[in-house]
């Protein structure tokens, strides 16, 4: 009986010496599984706010870098009239990521904007598209609107774009810019 007891314990001992290669390796993946979470974890929820500020900071360099045009005169004795100068007036754009109610969101914009629903529809509806141009040169009035209303989605940028207080006077000499920064 002590020899089956011995023999027993001999076979157990050499199974768990046997399979010690497979109980490492379990035991490896699950630490780097657990490491592997623990770092995920902290990224992007620890520190969500400091990435979420490093990427809206990159959205805006490009506004940035943008150099403004100079401004031209004419001069008559001793005054300057302008034939071309910036205006800073706003453009409406739409986030549809950020759209909560698109039945709303296109209510809103067509009545605020003057812009078909139709077309609402359309930009609204693409959500992997990141920006819609809604509308450029904005008056007053509909930046007002946008700005009192502060709907998820739909937002206001400053877009410089060249004035021509002469209108065709001297414009051969002077050169007119398209709103996408083309000559025509």
């Amino acid at each position: 009986m002590r020899k089956n007891i011995s023999r027993n314990r001999s076979t157990a001992f050499n199974a768990a010496q046997k399979y010690w290669r497979i109980y490492a390796l379990v035991f490896f993946v699950f630490i780097s599984a657990g490491i592997i979470f623990a770092r995920l974890y902290i990224l992007q929820v620890k520190a969500h706010e400091k990435y979420a500020s490093i990427a809206e900071n990159q959205h805006k360099v490009l506004r940035e870098l943008i150099p403004r045009r100079g401004e031209i005169f004419m001069q008559e004795e001793k005054e300057l009239y302008p034939l071309a100068t910036n205006r800073e007036m706003q453009m409406a754009y739409a986030v549809p990521r950020e759209i909560e109610d698109v039945e709303k969101a296109v209510a809103f914009a067509a009545e605020a904007l003057g812009l078909e629903k139709e077309t609402l529809y359309r930009k609204f509806s693409d959500k992997d598209d990141l920006y819609e141009v809604l509308k450029r040169r904005l008056s007053p009035e509909e930046e007002e609107k946008v700005r009192g209303q502060k709907m998820a989605g739909i937002k206001l940028m400053p877009e410089d774009y060249r004035y021509y207080p002469g209108g065709e006077l001297a414009s051969q000499v002077v050169g007119f810019v398209g709103s996408d920064g083309e000559n025509y």
